[in-house]
């Protein structure tokens, strides 16, 4: 995470079949007062089979832009956090 243009904050949300939270989880996230440009959000998702993904994937849909902070899906099969974390951070 260095350089200017590279966020200075990453939310990691390890998840698996959180489809009735996942939304609300993002929105809040999402309108926090960071500025967007300095925050990222990262979704491990650990084979959900309830629709979390459909409905982060709506999320990610209407929040697009400069407006809000990026917000990446990566998958999590060993539904670990440090399994991924590590990996993308």
């Amino acid at each position: 995470m260095e350089g200017g243009n590279e966020p200075r904050l990453a939310t990691v949300l390890p998840v698996f079949n959180e489809a009735l939270h996942i939304r609300g989880c993002l929105e809040s996230l999402l309108h926090q007062t960071v500025a967007p440009s300095m925050h990222m959000i990262l979704v491990l998702d650990g084979g959900s089979t309830d629709g979390t993904l459909d409905v982060v994937n709506d999320v990610i849909a209407k929040h697009t832009g400069k407006a809000h902070p990026r917000v990446e899906v990566m998958d999590n099969p060993d539904r670990t956090v440090a399994d991924r974390k590590s990996t993308r951070l």
